[in-house]
C-alpha cells in the first residue's frame, strides 16, 4: 500500500493508524494497524523521522456520551536522528502533506524526547 491509500484507509476507519518514515532519503509507508496510539508508537523508533496518522476517538467533553474522531498527525523526530537528517525533516513533511492533507491536530515531539514523548499524556495535553 502507498501513503495516499493508507491515509484513505485511516479516514474510512478500515485501519486505526498509518506510519511513514524516511528511508534512503525518501518517505515510505512503514506500517499500519487497527490499534490506536500505543500501537503506532510501538512501530516508531528513535533512529528515524516518524510521521504517524492516527484516528483518535475521544469524548467531546468529560460529561459527553458521544465519541468523536480526531485525526492526529504526529511528527516524531527520533532522539538518535543526526543533524543533517533533522534539517531535511521539513522537506519530507511537505511531501507527506500531499498524501495526508487533512488532520484535526498536529503534535510534535521535537523536544529531544523522541518516541518516548509521544504518549497518552502528551495527546491529552493536545486535546485540552
Amino acid at each position: 500500500a502507498d501513503l495516499a491509500q493508507a491515509y484513505e484507509d485511516v479516514r474510512a476507519e478500515k485501519i486505526g493508524w498509518a506510519l511513514a518514515k524516511v528511508s534512503g532519503g525518501a518517505l515510505v509507508l512503514a506500517g499500519s494497524g487497527v490499534g490506536g496510539q500505543a500501537e503506532c508508537r510501538a512501530a516508531m523508533d528513535d533512529n528515524s523521522i516518524n510521521f504517524g496518522y492516527i484516528n483518535f476517538k475521544h469524548k467531546a467533553n468529560v460529561n459527553s456520551v458521544v465519541m468523536s474522531n480526531k485525526f492526529i498527525l504526529c511528527v516524531c523526530l527520533g532522539s538518535n536522528v543526526a543533524g543533517m537528517a533533522k534539517a531535511k525533516m521539513g522537506i519530507h513533511k511537505t511531501e507527506l502533506l500531499k498524501a495526508w492533507p487533512l488532520f484535526s491536530i498536529e503534535m510534535q515531539t521535537e523536544d529531544g524526547s523522541g518516541v518516548a514523548g509521544f504518549d497518552a499524556e502528551h495527546i491529552d495535553n493536545y486535546m485540552i
